[in-house]
């Protein structure tokens, strides 16, 4: 007698890779909705099934206070496109938020830093965004700096001081030669030193003394999870020093933070910024005040239905229109008959990334044997016999 062990479902081999009828019905739909990379515009957009977020972001840009709030939660949860559909602008660029209020975003997809030199990098990145802010609110800040370097100097003289330094004979020689006045050419030495610390002071010179009407700044730093924890530390510690630049002034302007970030990542701020836990400001990283869990997306079965229908009208016209309605309220009833049990176990296995979950279920509903059963394959799709087996 052999003693040959086998293991379950060893003889078993599945008798198709063709997709079900559905995909054969829907390719250029499914390959549109499901395989693309999609901006979720409003049309796209599905809301939250709490308004809790709602409600912290309310209460968070609302405040008479300043603050600082870290949004953690898994890659693809949706705290990107939730932040962008708070503020009505889905490109995350700089922007007005009710009268008297700008927000600055700051993104770091893509952005390649090097190991060497990241925080001169990093440091030339952030001082970019804050110049581009000005520009937003003020004017060029070539143009500023050209038309008002000298009441600029005198301004960072009453705050941040130490940033200036003193010209060498040399500078000063340099500075006649190229027709340059010494206060431009200090603001420039300046931005070459210290460019963020430049740029923040910059900033509020121009908050102060050229629009007085802003009386809030939004920071928000998003997609920090590709970066290291070198980089990911440092550009946190740069931010909690801008925070508290911003509130040395003479006026009364109210500073807000808000840091996209996913969990692991804030455990390494936590472990790596100690020395930033408790300050004169608040106990950022160890309170939970500062802290707002992203652990909800949106409904999976809407999500879906809002996709395919995008994709229906951004794909060429159906051949015949009644097998194409009839099909197509076969396959919305087959999404809208997933258990919502399944529904939930697969965006835990997913950790709530919501194109992993969307990818699970393109794999789900153009599969033949788990929605046809094994049905013979024929050269023309009957989707209307398709069922769901679980």
């Amino acid at each position: 007698m052999s003693n040959t062990k086998k293991s379950v479902n060893e003889k078993y081999f599945q008798t198709t890779n063709i997709r079900n009828d559905i995909f054969r019905k829907f390719e250029k739909q499914f390959k549109y909705c499901f395989l693309n990379p999609i901006n979720i515009g409003d049309n796209l957009y599905v809301e939250q099934p709490t308004n809790e977020y709602q409600n912290e972001f309310n209460m968070l840009f609302s405040s008479c206070n300043s603050d600082v709030k870290f949004f953690i939660g898994y890659t693809g949860v949706g705290k990107t496109t939730f932040i962008k559909h708070y503020f009505s602008n889905t490109t995350l660029g700089i922007n007005t938020y009710n009268t008297d209020a700008i927000v600055i975003p700051i993104s770091w997809d893509g952005i390649h830093i090097d190991d060497d030199s990241f925080k001169d990098e990093i440091n030339a990145q952030i001082s970019n965004v804050i110049d581009n802010a000005i520009d937003f609110i003020d004017k060029p800040t070539e143009e500023l700096i050209l038309n008002e370097s000298e009441s600029i100097i005198e301004f960072i003289k009453s705050t941040r001081g130490d940033i200036l330094e003193s010209l060498t004979t040399e500078e000063i020689f340099k500075a006649k030669k190229i027709g340059c006045s010494l206060s431009q050419f200090k603001i420039q030495k300046c931005k070459d030193l210290h460019p963020v610390e430049c740029s923040t002071s910059t900033l509020k010179y121009v908050i102060k003394n050229n629009n007085p009407k802003i009386k809030r700044l939004i920071f928000i730093v998003d997609d920090l999870e590709t970066l290291s924890q070198p980089k990911l530390c440092y550009i946190v510690s740069v931010f909690f020093k801008i925070y508290s630049c911003m509130h040395n002034i003479d006026i009364k302007l109210i500073t807000d933070i808000l840091i996209s970030i996913r969990p692991h990542s804030f455990r390494f701020l936590r472990k790596d910024l100690k020395h930033f836990s408790i300050n004169a400001y608040g106990n950022y990283l160890q309170a939970e005040q500062y802290r707002l869990l992203k652990n909800k997306i949106p409904n999976v079965k809407e999500i879906l239905i809002t996709r395919f229908e995008e994709a229906i009208k951004h794909t060429p016209d159906p051949g015949n229109p009644i097998t194409w309605d009839m099909a197509k309220k076969v396959f919305y009833g087959i999404i809208n008959d997933f258990d919502d049990g399944i529904i939930n176990m697969i965006s835990d296995l997913c950790h709530m990334n919501i194109r992993a979950i969307t990818d699970c279920f393109q794999m789900i509903l153009s599969n033949r044997v788990w929605c046809q059963e094994f049905d013979e394959y024929t050269d023309y799709p009957v989707v209307q016999f398709l069922f769901l087996i679980f």
